[in-house]
């Protein structure tokens, strides 16, 4: 199954309760945090506070490609958490993914 819940519930980052990410463990989390907030402000958003981070109630989601098993990863290697399925196919577009087909294996597809 390429949506796979992580095995426990994850620290999640709100910048005025938008979730923009979240971390497997407190300090990762604040790490990340800290990165978001600096790349928020370098864009010139304008933000009543810093980030919260919260304990999830529930679980994350991982993705991994449909074809290759290759797990969707960001900056550093990092499996990406998305908040749930559908947030997880959203933001997935946004690197290249189609559903849970990661862009290497759409482009092989497409090869003659």
């Amino acid at each position: 199954m390429p949506f796979l819940p992580v095995p426990q519930p994850c620290w999640l980052i709100l910048i005025e309760g938008d979730w923009v990410g979240c971390g497997t463990c407190y300090g990762r989390a604040v790490w990340l945090s800290e990165r978001i907030w600096v790349e928020e402000l370098e864009l010139g958003a304008v933000a009543s506070g810093p980030p919260v981070i919260v304990r999830a109630d529930g679980l994350c989601v991982l993705v991994s490609c449909s074809g290759c098993g290759a797990w969707w990863a960001g900056e550093g290697g990092m499996a990406v958490h998305s908040a749930g399925m559908v947030e997880a196919l959203r933001d997935g577009l946004e690197d290249g993914w189609v559903g849970d087909v990661c862009p290497a294996c759409r482009a092989a597809e497409l090869m003659p």
